[in-house]
């Protein structure tokens, strides 16, 4: 009776450490963006270099389907916006990076949950869950601002890898399914047998 207790245990132990999510990733093209005279965007569109403009405190690449641009943010289960950023804040200086999901209808920010700041020098991965607004329409925004106070023009930023990750749902894998269902029978056919 034991030896069935320990091909259960480990059964379920083998079945629930193959089971895994996995995610898939969908390139955004920032070619399909507006950018001002200051951002440079490469050919194949998968980064973008910003610096700042001495005539304009904003500095926009943007993405607004409200405006006629292309739909590239599409909300879903289970997805998010992710990117990587590198923002070197000017000696001295007071200026902020920023990107945010805008709202197609409205123009505006999508929401507090749904932007991302920085007003000192750091670099990283910037990852935005967009699951709660399946049915939206999406643009993005990226922005380097001069604040208040701030005359130089040093500061700079990039961002590159901009892409859609959906994180699927964990399926455990057929063979695993197949061998629990055996030893499930195995048991039985043990059990069955008496004493």
């Amino acid at each position: 009776m034991q030896d069935g207790k320990y091909v259960r245990t480990l059964a379920a132990v083998t079945m629930f450490a193959s089971v895994g999510a996995y995610a898939s990733s969908v390139p955004i093209d920032l070619n399909d963006f507006l950018a001002d005279p200051t951002v440079v965007v490469s050919g194949d569109g998968s980064s973008a270099a910003f610096s700042e403009d001495p005539v304009f405190a904003v500095v926009l690449l943007s993405n607004d389907p409200g405006l006629g641009d292309p739909v590239v943010i599409v909300p879903g289960p289970g997805v998010s916006l992710a990117f990587d950023y590198v923002f070197n804040v000017g000696a001295g200086e007071s200026d902020e990076f920023g990107a945010l999901l805008i709202d197609a209808a409205t123009g505006s920010s999508a929401g507090l949950g749904y932007e991302f700041f920085a007003q000192v020098s750091g670099s990283g991965l910037v990852e935005i869950n967009i699951s709660a607004l399946v049915g939206s329409t999406l643009g993005l925004r990226f922005q380097l601002t001069k604040l208040s106070g701030d005359s130089a023009l040093a500061s700079t930023a990039n961002v590159s890898d901009v892409r859609l990750v959906t994180q699927e749902a964990p399926v455990p894998a057929p063979v695993f399914l197949l061998a629990a269902g055996l030893l499930g029978l195995i048991q039985i056919k043990r059990t069955n047998r008496g004493p």
